[in-house]
């Protein structure tokens, strides 16, 4: 029997030249990596995966621009989290998600 992760991701990709391309890549990515995905709310994704948070972090952190976005992943039900891109509120982020790891 093989192991599913439930994981969740909320984003921002930034409105520029090549947003539809990124959010064309981050999806692949998803759909690559994922399965049984809930996506009613915008840029927010709830999927299963097999893989481990750091490989479903860096398949998704190519699918996006870590300069201009950014993108919180979370391991449901754990304290396992990772972020791609800087945020804004960086002391406010490290507040809410103190667990969480820059990718």
């Amino acid at each position: 029997m093989t192991l599913n992760y439930r994981y969740w991701i909320t984003f921002r990709l930034k409105q520029n030249a090549t947003w539809n391309a990124r959010y064309s890549a981050l999806i692949a990515a998803l759909n690559r990596i994922g399965s049984n995905f809930w996506n009613e709310p915008t840029s927010f994704v709830a999927f299963d995966s097999v893989h481990l948070i750091d490989a479903v972090a860096n398949s998704l952190k190519t699918a996006i621009d870590p300069t201009t976005d950014i993108l919180l992943l979370v391991l449901s039900d754990t304290e396992k989290c990772r972020y791609i891109g800087t945020p804004e509120n960086l002391s406010a982020f490290k507040h809410q998600f103190p667990f969480a790891k820059k990718v």
